[in-house]
C-alpha cells in the first residue's frame, strides 16, 4: 500500500490548503502544536482512485484534528483538501462565524482550483464534483449546486 503524503498549497486567497495523498515516500514523524504525526512531507504523489475529497474545519479549526480521518481516506486511494478558512482558523480567528461561513464555498471551490491545477497532481484527479465533508456541504450543496 501506499504511504501517506502531506504537502500545503496556496489558495487565490493566500490562504493554504493542506493536502494529504497516497505516496512511495517514506513517512517520518513530525509535530504540529500538541499533535504528533507521522508522513511524507512535499513527497511526490502517486495515482489512487482519482477522487478527491474536501474537508471542511470547523469555526477556529485546523487541518491537524482531521489527520487520522484522512490517513484512512488516503489508503484508500483518495487525496483529501483542507482548505483554510481565512478569518475563522486556529491561526486567525478575526471573523468567526457568518462572516466566513459565507465565504466558505468560494474558498472550497478555491481548494479545488489549486488541488486540480496543481502540476503534481491534475493528472490524479478525476474531473468532478469532489466530496465534501462538514457543516459547509450541506450549505454548498442546497445553495449553489441547486441553483
Amino acid at each position: 500500500g501506499a504511504n501517506f503524503g502531506f504537502t500545503q498549497v496556496t489558495q487565490a486567497n493566500g490562504s493554504q490548503t493542506t493536502l494529504f495523498y497516497p505516496t512511495k515516500n517514506e513517512e517520518e514523524s513530525t509535530t504540529r502544536g500538541p499533535f504528533a504525526f507521522s508522513w511524507a512531507s512535499n513527497a511526490a504523489p502517486v495515482k489512487g482512485n482519482g477522487r478527491l475529497i474536501v474537508i471542511s474545519h470547523g469555526s477556529g479549526g485546523s487541518p491537524w484534528v482531521h489527520v487520522d480521518l484522512a490517513r484512512v481516506l488516503v489508503a484508500r486511494g483518495y487525496v483529501v483538501a483542507i482548505p483554510q478558512h481565512e478569518g475563522d482558523n486556529y491561526q486567525d480567528a478575526s471573523t468567526p462565524g457568518p462572516v466566513s461561513w459565507a465565504k466558505r464555498p468560494i474558498e472550497i471551490t478555491q481548494a479545488i482550483d489549486s488541488v486540480s491545477c496543481h502540476a503534481a497532481f491534475n493528472e490524479l484527479i478525476a474531473r468532478e464534483l469532489p466530496k465534501l465533508n462538514g457543516l459547509i456541504a450541506d450549505f454548498f450543496d442546497r445553495h449553489l449546486l441547486r441553483h
